[in-house]
């Protein structure tokens, strides 16, 4: 069973096994069955973004899932009855590939390229075909692609009104 959990790291040092035993440390996000590799990046301090759409990897498509870790809905609401699951905010499908975040923007490294996407709304923003990157250097505000062809990179912009439409 493949399933992300996140913890508080200042519960979890400040209560020490309370935080996990009393279920206020941790947020279990939903399982997928015999999936370990899906994307995951943290949007902001409360929001975590979790790759693919389904429960299984034989049924997986290409989507992004947000959960909000400072909200818990009630048990069961994310597929499980366990009551220590976060609330799913936002569902959408298209995004593939690793996961890259940078002022509120998702980014997604497809086969095609860089893709670029409103978290909130679901929204493709923007492409930048044959870009894929591997890396986010977040002091530079940069995607990085390194490859046998060498290294190249990407400023990633200042909110979703400097991304141009694909």
């Amino acid at each position: 069973m493949g399933r992300t959990v996140a913890w508080n790291l200042d519960q979890w040092l400040t209560d020490g096994d309370d935080a996990w035993n009393r279920d206020i440390g941790w947020s279990a996000l939903p399982a997928c069955a015999y999936h370990w590799d899906r994307p995951v990046v943290w949007l902001d301090e409360d929001r975590l973004v979790l790759g693919g759409l389904g429960d299984d990897d034989d049924e997986l498509v290409p989507g992004a899932r947000v959960f909000d870790l400072t909200r818990r809905g009630p048990a069961g609401t994310a597929g499980t009855a366990e009551a220590i699951e976060p609330v799913e905010i936002a569902t959408f499908g298209g995004p593939q590939g690793r996961f890259f975040t940078a002022d509120g923007l998702l980014f997604s490294s497809s086969e095609d390229g860089l893709e670029i996407w409103d978290p909130a709304t679901g929204a493709r923003l923007g492409t930048l075909p044959g870009f894929r990157p591997t890396h986010h250097d977040t002091l530079r505000g940069e995607l990085v692609e390194l490859s046998a062809v060498g290294l190249r990179r990407w400023r990633t912009p200042t909110g979703p009104q400097a991304v141009a439409p694909s």
